[in-house]
């Protein structure tokens, strides 16, 4: 009997310090991508500086100081919900009655204004009312949109649909491209993504985008989940409707791909 309490408090040690170890490596990682990443858009910041000091006409300064701010702001905002997360303090959401078709509505107006060559198409349908922090919400759209916008095949639409069904309202975000590798797709939720490393398609992202997504879903008693069907990368949020009890199928039903697509593995709330 004390050898097996022994044993057991070997087992457990031994976990402990593999999940400190575990931790600090991810600290040191975050800490290294962070330090690369905000060094392009400070050295613009300060290369843009620099000319408005020699020179007093430079319309496109402006711009360029203001969209290496926002990457910097996206980063670091990345970082605090990384770190709240981290210390089991949630991301201080507040919960309120929300039309998620006009929010939709007006994220897609937003990036039609702000990318102009790409073509959105959002057919909004009538008031799909849910309980969310609305704030939030924009942030899962905004990353969804702007992952299709980076990885999608140039040319082609992104798309935004919602439906209510069974008790759920169901976003979707689609765009045109090449089904997600196993390997990475197993892992598309998870923090420090090795594919999000120096990707020149997306400079500023750290990995860490699609895994506080899936949080924020998670805190909304929500699901989310990626697939591929008819040449279309897909990825599905639902979120209980407001007026009614979280009673719809599951999601791998209710989203299971064709003959010849395929889904992955759902985020489910706990």
């Amino acid at each position: 009997m004390l050898d097996n309490a022994r044993l057991m408090l070997s087992e457990l040690l031994r976990a402990s310090n593999a999940r400190r170890a575990q931790l600090d490596s991810t600290r040191a990682q975050l800490l290294a991508m962070l330090g690369h990443d905000l060094r392009d858009p400070l050295n613009s910041i300060n290369m843009a500086g620099t000319l408005l000091e020699r020179s007093k006409a430079q319309p496109t300064l402006g711009k360029r100081i203001q969209s290496s701010s926002n990457r910097m702001q996206r980063l670091i905002g990345q970082v605090l919900d990384m770190s709240r997360i981290d210390g089991g303090l949630g991301l201080g959401m507040i919960l309120e009655p929300l039309d998620l078709a006009a929010l939709a509505e007006d994220l897609v107006e937003e990036m039609r204004l702000a990318y102009p060559a790409i073509r959105y198409e959002y057919a909004r349908p009538g008031p799909t009312p849910v309980r969310a922090d609305s704030g939030r919400i924009s942030q899962v759209l905004s990353n969804l949109l702007s992952n299709a916008r980076h990885h999608g095949q140039v040319g082609s639409p992104i798309r935004v649909a919602l439906a209510a069904h069974a008790g759920w309202a169901m976003l979707e975000v689609s765009n045109a491209g090449e089904p997600i590798g196993d390997e990475q797709a197993a892992t598309l939720f998870n923090p420090f993504k090795r594919s999000s490393l120096h990707n020149p398609r997306n400079r500023s992202g750290m990995g860490l985008g699609l895994y506080i997504v899936a949080t924020i879903v998670r805190e909304h008693e929500g699901e989310i989940a990626y697939r591929h069907e008819d040449g279309q990368v897909v990825f599905s949020v639902r979120l209980p409707l407001a007026e009614t009890e979280r009673a719809g199928p599951d999601l791998s039903r209710h989203a299971s791909a064709p003959a010849g697509g395929k889904l992955r593995p759902t985020i489910r709330a706990a």
